[in-house]
């Protein structure tokens, strides 16, 4: 690959970064656009590596139960005032039991 002025070229810095922000800089970079096609490509090969990744964190978080939903962040940040009005009891239209 060429150099400019014996130093990397936007493009060549991308691809040797190889990092989301390295591609998103050279697409947005005021410099030619000789790899536009090649910078998207990888630009979406890393973010659906990152979304992967995420996913399998997320279930391997649930079946683990070492997830940290929303839910269970309301649990403990509410741990007390759910422990002091106890669990809801729920009347049947019917017959006006629980």
């Amino acid at each position: 690959m060429p150099r400019l002025n014996g130093r990397p070229t936007a493009w060549q810095t991308a691809r040797q970064q190889d990092t989301q922000s390295a591609y998103q800089a050279y697409l947005k970079g005021g410099t030619i656009k000789q790899y536009v096609n090649e910078a998207q490509k990888q630009l979406q090969a890393i973010e659906k590596a990152e979304a992967e990744r995420a996913a399998d964190s997320l279930a391997n978080g649930l079946s683990t139960g070492h997830s940290v939903g929303l839910p269970s962040l309301l649990r403990r940040q509410h741990a007390q005032t759910i422990r002091q009005r106890g669990p809801k009891t729920v009347t049947s239209p019917r017959n006006g039991r629980s």
